[in-house]
């Protein structure tokens, strides 16, 4: 006793000392347990009173120690002697640590705990819908005819079909198939979780249609929108069509068509080139002269074919070579290349 109680507050206690001092407090709880028993049908109240609080400071001194953080015991092995020695309790809050979310709903439906077992499928139920499945299950079959006859109360049956209609946590052909199982069961019962599903499918079922017709208006305005683009791009391409036909020799400048002109390759008449010629204009004369010695420089290059050759073979592009002889005047119209 003195380690339990000033163990948590001084220091760590071992496992193997804490399971030691869990087996004998369990122990004593379990002797405590079997004493009231006995003592349930005697005259001696008073007797009967002292057992029942001693064994409930027992019981307090078991739970402290297993909700204790100083006292590293092995779950497990408390496990089983909670469950050897029945200690509900601590069997209870053993199960919540190793989270064996079953065995406890399991646990009270043994005990009969219906408030408990409908607060653990609230707190865990949205995970494990199948933990509602058990509880109506369970409510359902508690109201079979026995010995002492039908219950008379389905508050516990209407109370969860009225969350599991607001929550949708299983399926409705599920409730259905587990409320058929009591033919007792009456229809009054089952009423308004049925009403609220079928004004719940009305409700979905509005809505898809409102859905749908949307969609529809939707794809309609889509397809016409399509065909008018179809048409637009169609008249398009005629017109392009047309003035590609039109507006051949044709030069667009600022979006305006205008007609290329054609230019006379005649040579031009003897009078006019008598007055055209700048001989007569000694800066003219001049300039013709250096133009002559241009060309002639350059037609007397136009035939050195081994410097043309020589480039060619050293150039990574021929053809911008020959572009670049072509630019340069280097080839006249007589000249004959033979590449190649």
């Amino acid at each position: 006793q003195s380690i339990v109680k000033d163990g948590a507050e001084v220091y760590k206690v071992s496992a193997a000392v804490c399971d030691t001092i869990l087996e004998l407090l369990m122990n004593e709880w379990a002797k405590l347990s079997k004493q009231e028993k006995d003592l349930k049908n005697s005259s001696n109240k008073m007797k009967e009173r002292e057992i029942m609080e001693e064994k409930r400071e027992k019981e307090s001194e078991i739970m402290d120690l297993l909700k204790s953080s100083k006292f590293e015991y092995d779950v497990d092995h408390a496990l089983v002697l909670a469950l050897m020695l029945e200690f509900s309790p601590g069997q209870l809050y053993l199960y919540e640590k190793l989270d064996m979310t079953d065995l406890i709903i399991e646990k009270y439906m043994q005990t009969k705990d219906t408030r408990n077992m409908l607060q653990v499928c609230a707190k865990k139920g949205k995970n494990s819908p199948d933990l509602w499945a058990m509880a109506l299950n369970f409510l359902v079959s508690q109201h079979l005819s026995g010995n002492d006859g039908p219950i008379a109360s389905w508050d516990d049956v209407e109370e969860v079909l009225e969350l599991l209609a607001k929550e949708h946590f299983l399926p409705p052909i599920e409730v259905l198939g587990i409320l058929s199982e009591n033919s007792l069961l009456p229809l009054s019962v089952a009423k308004a979780y049925i009403k609220s599903h079928l004004e719940s499918c009305k409700e979905q079922t509005e809505n898809l249609e409102k859905e749908i017709k949307d969609l529809r208006h939707n794809t309609r305005q889509m397809r016409t929108e399509v065909s008018a683009l179809r048409a637009a791009s169609s008249g398009l391409k005629h017109l392009r069509n047309i003035n590609k036909d039109q507006n051949k020799g044709s030069l667009d400048v600022g979006g305006t068509k205008l007609k290329l002109p054609c230019l006379p390759l005649s040579p031009l008449p003897t009078t006019m080139a008598v007055a055209h010629r700048p001989s007569d204009d000694p800066a003219m004369s001049s300039d013709k002269a250096k133009y002559e010695d241009i060309k002639r420089s350059q037609a007397s290059q136009s035939n050195n074919h081994e410097e043309f050759y020589r480039d060619m073979e050293e150039a990574t592009n021929g053809f911008t070579k020959i572009a670049e002889y072509f630019g340069r005047g280097l080839f006249s119209g007589n000249t004959t290349l033979n590449i190649e």
